[in-house]
């Protein structure tokens, strides 16, 4: 679907919805309230349906304030066109410290963050686990806010119905990946391009696995690594138990066309009760910890040999699921 469609179907559902909530959110708290008060006193119901309010707020308020860069720091204005790109950044930190702050705040969250790497000296490419836009977030409230890197994004193309991550999304270098797409090298050539001529303060965002986690992914990730006759990596693999094993054709993309970047791994934890709205409802977020650890490879030890480099990019992904399972 061409952008203006979508977009002019996503805003018009989003203010719609904002504004029918508007009307109706006194008597809808008070149902969830009540609902709650007779069956679980955490209050999960109030709770979810507040983070809907405030989505539906920040969403539109992001929306408006997206236009606002768009009219006065327009890249063809003479004097403001230079603060365009800085300003969607900017956008983009607040709409994060936003949700990240609510979000904690509603569901008593209690994140545990170890870390060794010095974002901002070197360019690097971060691979992460995913579990739920939750951990999109969560990347993007330790790298983007607390260390304000500019960072490149990939990221699944459904996520183009978020209207905000439409419209400021596509104003920064981010690619969002069509994972139905029959041309896969055009794909993966817009993945790459994401990882030219990066420099310090900048890196690049993945998720290798490409979709969340379930025993069923698993068992056919396993399988197609059998039949593709990868016995080194199926080794490796058939030891993940908290994750999938990482699609490497992007994954390398990225890696040939950043010979200078580090890499760092992304393990947490946490954020499984959040994979759906179902999720929230039923309290499933309330009062978890979340655990984080992320760790660096210098750019100098990634192996060259392409055969070298994809196991060693299986074992350090085993590393991620060997935290996870330390968590639980």
């Amino acid at each position: 679907m061409r952008a203006p469609t979508r977009r002019l179907i996503t805003l018009g559902i989003l203010f719609s919805a904002a504004i029918l909530n508007v009307l109706l959110v006194v008597p809808v708290l008070f149902l969830f309230f009540s609902l709650d008060l007779c069956t679980d006193k955490r209050l999960p119901r109030t709770r979810a349906y507040l983070i809907i309010c405030f989505y539906l707020c920040w969403e539109s308020l992001g929306v408006i304030a997206a236009f606002a860069v768009w009219i006065f720091a327009h890249p063809r204005l003479p004097l403001s066109g230079r603060y365009f790109i800085p300003c969607n950044y900017g956008l983009q930190r607040v709409w994060v410290r936003g949700f990240t702050g609510v979000g904690r705040w509603l569901f008593s969250l209690s994140p545990d963050i170890q870390g060794d790497y010095a974002f901002g000296e070197r360019p690097f490419i971060l691979l992460a686990r995913h579990t739920s836009l939750a951990d999109t977030i969560l990347v993007s409230w330790i790298v983007l806010v607390q260390h304000k890197i500019r960072m490149r994004f990939v990221m699944k193309q459904e996520l183009l119905w978020d209207p905000c991550l439409d419209i400021v999304g596509n104003r920064l270098p981010n690619y969002f990946v069509d994972r139905a797409s029959k041309n896969t090298a055009r794909e993966l050539e817009h993945i790459a391009a994401l990882a030219r001529g990066l420099e310090p303060g900048q890196g690049v965002v993945m998720y290798p696995e490409g979709t969340r986690f379930s025993e069923a992914k698993r068992r056919v990730a396993l399988q197609r690594l059998k039949e593709k006759g990868d016995q080194d990596l199926l080794d490796v693999a058939e030891n993940m138990r908290h994750v999938l094993p990482p699609k490497l054709s992007g994954t390398l993309a990225v890696l040939d066309n950043a010979p200078g970047a580090d890499v760092v791994f992304f393990a947490h934890a946490g954020f499984e009760g959040a994979a759906s709205f179902a999720d929230f409802f039923r309290g499933s977020m309330i009062g978890r910890a979340v655990h984080v650890r992320y760790w660096s490879v210098p750019a100098s030890a990634i192996p060259r040999d392409p055969e070298e480099r994809r196991r060693w990019l299986f074992r350090e992904w085993l590393r991620i699921d060997e935290a996870i399972g330390a968590w639980k």
